[in-house]
């Protein structure tokens, strides 16, 4: 506000706004990652992933941390 007042320019802001939105509420189980950050970190870069080879490096992000992925884990990234 103040800024505006001495005539220098102000960035505008950015309303960031993201739904997840899946089938089964437990799509990360716990028993598969154990970590409730862990799991938000993971939403968010599902979120995130806007491409296929995104959605690869996730799946094979996911193999390297946790192992293989449940099925449910398979079919919501591959139904993103």
């Amino acid at each position: 506000m103040f800024s505006s007042l001495k005539g220098e320019k102000i960035k505008p802001r950015v309303e960031v706004q993201v739904k997840l939105d899946f089938l089964d509420e437990k799509f990360l189980p716990e028993n598969y990652v154990a970590e409730p950050h862990h799991r938000i970190e993971i939403y968010r870069k599902l979120a995130q992933a806007n491409e296929k080879s995104a959605l690869e490096n996730l799946q094979r992000e996911l193999r390297d941390r946790f192992g293989s992925l449940p099925p449910q884990v398979e079919i919501a990234v591959a139904n993103r």
